[in-house]
């Protein structure tokens, strides 16, 4: 038995930053501390406020706490040019230490061909529908069949108790294809 499922996940780490704001400094300090402080710059990024503990911050707070402190509105947390760029469409021309960095994390396109169950919340603000179904439509045309099912008025937090007996039926009927017990 094979296959994958993923509830409200986000396998392009752009569009997390650009829709899960509250993430976006997580990465940049994970990135910085993998790929050196001279290709990950966080002061290129943010605004200046949210620097002087940056590291510290990035680096301890757990969930709950990180997404207050940051929030999901990028106005308060983005440098104006870096924003601009981001949701421009201009990230791999203005920051493109950053946009490499960020693609080449960009994962579950590898052409596997593993049949996958992606569950979604219809109103989930952390991973947007729209990429949800983009990253979709790539993993179908990298030769996966996919089922895409996404929940009416469900948020990111609950995506995962929203579809759980459609995953287990999801698995049940993969066991029954492969001749397994379930």
């Amino acid at each position: 038995l094979s296959g994958i499922i993923t509830y409200g996940s986000t396998n392009d780490v752009e569009a997390l930053v650009r829709e899960g704001t509250a993430y976006a400094p997580l990465i940049f300090y994970s990135y910085m501390s993998m790929y050196g402080h001279d290709e990950i710059k966080p002061a290129d990024y943010l605004k200046e406020r949210w620097l002087p503990t940056f590291e510290q911050d990035a680096s301890t707070m757990a969930v709950d706490v990180f997404q207050y402190h940051y929030g999901f509105d990028y106005k308060p947390l983005y440098a104006p040019a870096f924003a601009k760029s981001l949701y421009g469409g201009r990230l791999a021309v203005d920051y493109p230490s950053l946009s490499a960095r960020l693609a080449e994390n960009h994962t579950g396109l590898s052409g596997h061909g593993l049949p996958t169950l992606v569950v979604q919340g219809a109103n989930d603000f952390i991973v947007m529908p729209e990429s949800q179904k983009k990253f979709v439509d790539a993993l179908r045309t990298a030769g996966s069949d996919v089922v895409l099912n996404v929940y009416p008025g469900v948020s990111h937090r609950y995506t995962r108790m929203a579809g759980f007996a459609d995953s287990i039926d999801w698995m049940r009927l993969r066991a029954e294809e492969a001749g397994k017990p379930f």
